[in-house]
């Protein structure tokens, strides 16, 4: 990863804490922010069809679509969708 891509993914991974400590449970520090963190995880407080929804507010936010195989997977991390935002905002 190059330098530049860092500074996005990090400014993206922000982005992605900010609005998950909007509708995660009360159960989550987004202190302990952790980007290995499965989309799935309980400690999130999403339910499937939360994540879903979050991964829409997320394409909307940052004007990308992300690949069918991304949103038809369950083993994503919260990293993961940072790289797959930012590898479709190169695109």
């Amino acid at each position: 990863m190059h330098d530049g891509d860092t500074g996005i993914r990090d400014r993206i991974l922000d982005e992605i804490r900010t609005e998950l400590g909007r509708r995660a449970s009360s159960r989550w520090d987004a202190g302990g922010f952790d980007p290995s963190l499965d989309l799935y995880d309980e400690a999130l407080g999403l339910d499937s069809v939360g994540v879903i929804e979050f991964i829409l507010h997320c394409e909307q936010q940052f004007d990308v679509v992300l690949p069918e195989t991304f949103l038809n997977s369950f083993d994503k991390t919260v990293g993961d969708l940072a790289d797959a935002i930012a590898e479709a905002g190169r695109g």
